[in-house]
């Protein structure tokens, strides 16, 4: 039997080598529930599967929530992360670092969302 890979990227770009890969675009928003996070993250096709390190911080610089993808198979990709604070309304910082093990990072992005406060009954 014959084994087929198929692309997990856009066809009409070419995928780049690790050093040139980047972060695209980040998005950020808050469930209604204020306690968790989506983020959507697009990333330059690539050749080798990149790590992703997430941190995300309050206005105080204090991480309340975090997560390592290893080896991303996807140009595009979407988490949910639950933020660890008993009343999560506020402004936070998403840190991203893009890279591959043993090596600098490639790439970093940072955006800034806001959580409203908890729904009643949470």
């Amino acid at each position: 039997m014959r084994q087929m890979d198929l692309p997990l990227v856009d066809s009409t770009e070419a995928p780049l080598p690790p050093e040139l890969v980047r972060i695209r675009e980040v998005e950020a928003a808050a469930y209604a529930d204020g306690a968790r996070v989506r983020l959507t993250i697009r990333l330059t096709p690539f050749q080798v599967r990149p790590d992703l390190e997430i941190v995300v911080v309050d206005d105080r610089g204090t991480e309340v929530a975090s997560s390592s993808v290893v080896e991303n198979a996807e140009s595009e990709l979407g988490l949910t992360l639950h933020l660890r604070r008993r009343n999560p309304a506020g402004t936070y910082t998403v840190r991203l670092s893009l890279g591959y093990p043993e090596k600098e990072p490639v790439d970093r992005a940072e955006i800034v969302f806001t959580a409203p406060p908890l729904e009643s009954g949470t």
